[in-house]
């Protein structure tokens, strides 16, 4: 429910903005966990190169990976931004 409001509404820019006012670097480094359910890069990526000085690093994964490719991981990829596999738990 909470990312569905953040998607549609005007609050994820509120929150970016605040983010941005509050960095002291130009350079962002962005990971979204969980990318293939939640889908935020597709506001967040937007939003934050929206920023004229902003160097974005967005990296992108799930706990399935293969979830992201295909039509997801060629959007990311449009957008500038990296899809990475998750690391295996050691048993």
């Amino acid at each position: 429910m909470l990312i569905k409001a953040l998607l549609k509404g005007t609050q994820l820019k509120t929150c970016l903005d605040i983010v941005w006012e509050n960095v002291l670097s130009p350079k962002l480094k962005v990971v979204e966990l969980g990318a293939a359910t939640g889908r935020m890069y597709t506001r967040v990526i937007p939003l934050l190169n929206s920023q004229p000085t902003t160097q974005l690093d967005y990296t992108a994964t799930d706990i399935d990976v293969t979830k992201l490719s295909g039509g997801p991981a060629s959007k990311l990829e449009a957008l500038g931004a990296k899809v990475c596999m998750p690391m295996k738990s050691i048993d």
